[in-house]
Parts: structure tokens; C-alpha cells; sequence
């Protein structure tokens, strides 16, 4: 690839500049995640999406850092290949039946499990779930 090292002067400076901004906005994301309030955000969705605001500004991230050093002229691409012990990885060894009547579980095992789930009780919302709570018969509080 030809590296450009003709760029307007200060381009180099205002990159270097946007990427301290970005770099910054990427703590700030990580500050807000940390910060959010699980009483108020009880599926994690606020965390989440401040954690995804950070992947995305580190990849704008390394875009700027990539085209900072493509205008210096100090880009390369670096490929590792692993070999040996650790690739490729170890594959596991599922059996799986040769036919319907081999894969059907027994009624031991069928037993086995309703053993394990006895005393749950999920929750019942809807059709057919428990009516709704009787409202109080007191007033307001504090009267």
C-alpha cells in the first residue's frame, strides 16, 4: 500500500487531537458503565449500551490511529500465525445417536430431571395466572 506523506500541515495534529477526544470519550462510556444504578437498570441495558458506545469509539479509535500513521508513512499490517500446541483447538467429542429411538432419553433420566425440578414453581402471569391483589382497604398513607 503507498503511503501519502503529502497531507495539509496540521492535518497530523488535528487527527492526533481527535483521537484524544475519542480516547477520553471512550473513558467517559466506561465511567457512566461502571456508575450505572442497578436499582434503576435492572436488565443492564444502560450498562450495555454505554459498553458498546466504547467498542465503537475505540474502532473509530483505531481507524484515526491508522491513518495518523499512514500519513507519517509508518503503516504496516503484521499477520501472527500460531502453529502448534495451541491451534488448532482441541475439538470436543460429541456422540450423538444414530437414530430417533437412540436419542430419546430414558425414563430414569426423564425422572432424574422432574426430580431436580421439584419445588420450582414459575411465576404465572396472564390467562390463568393468579388474579390480581385486592386493593387496601385503608387510605392514603399518612392520614
Amino acid at each position: 500500500m503507498q503511503n501519502d506523506t503529502s497531507a495539509p500541515p496540521g492535518a497530523i495534529a488535528m487527527l492526533e487531537a481527535e483521537l484524544a477526544e475519542t480516547l477520553k470519550a471512550v473513558t467517559d462510556c466506561f465511567a457512566v458503565s461502571r456508575a450505572a444504578d442497578p436499582g434503576r437498570d435492572e436488565y443492564g441495558h444502560r450498562r450495555a449500551r454505554e459498553i458498546e458506545n466504547a467498542v465503537s469509539l475505540l474502532k473509530v479509535s483505531a481507524d484515526l490511529g491508522a491513518t495518523i500513521a499512514r500519513i507519517k508513512g509508518e503503516y504496516n499490517q503484521n499477520i501472527n500465525v500460531l502453529h502448534g500446541e495451541i491451534w488448532p483447538p482441541p475439538r470436543r467429542v460429541v456422540n450423538k445417536p444414530e437414530t430417533f429411538e437412540e436419542g430419546r432419553p430414558t425414563r430414569q433420566a426423564v425422572a432424574e430431571a422432574v426430580a431436580k425440578t421439584a419445588g420450582y414453581d414459575p411465576p404465572r402471569t396472564g390467562p390463568g395466572g393468579p388474579p390480581p391483589a385486592a386493593p387496601s382497604q385503608e387510605g392514603p398513607p399518612g392520614i
